[in-house]
Formats: structure tokens, sequence, C-alpha cells
């Protein structure tokens, strides 16, 4: 069964701390959106947190072309809220 037409939500990635700002996290996420899109898919969604923690995260996002589309609030515990990213494959 298909649930959506074209659309996959990328749950978990991540690049270990000491690796960081060297590019890494940029090759995987257009690795994976070239691929996403080479078979036809056409929206990616990733998620992360609210929390001052993961500002850097959601700044990453925004700096890959990803539009915040949505806040669940409290999604994750009371005061973190669930940040829901968009892109156009």
């Amino acid at each position: 069964m298909t649930f959506t037409n074209g659309t996959y939500n990328l749950y978990a990635i991540g690049v270990h701390n000491d690796y960081q700002g060297k590019g890494i996290g940029k090759k995987m996420m257009t690795y994976l959106e070239n691929e996403l899109k080479s078979v036809g898919h056409r929206i990616l969604i990733v998620e992360t947190s609210g929390t001052d923690a993961l500002a850097l995260t959601r700044e990453f996002y925004d700096k890959c072309g990803y539009r915040r589309e949505a806040c669940i609030q409290d999604f994750w515990d009371e005061g973190n809220d669930k940040i829901v990213f968009w892109k156009k494959l």
C-alpha cells in the first residue's frame, strides 16, 4: 500500500560532532536527495526538535534549502516542539 505519491520522510541522519562543519552532512543530504529524485520521489520531509540544543540542526536544514513547514508544539515533551521541514526535489 502506498500512502503518498513520491513523498519520502527521513527519520534520522547525523554526523558525529568531531566531523561536523566539514560539509559531510551537506554531501549526505545532496546524495540522498539525488537518489530519491532519480527514482521518482518529489518531496523530502525531515523533522527535528525545537530545543536550543538543536538550533544548529535547524540552521543546517535552512541552509540546505528546506522550508519550515510545521511546528507541532510539545511533541517530544513539554516545551520540546517538533519542527517539520519540507523540500521539493
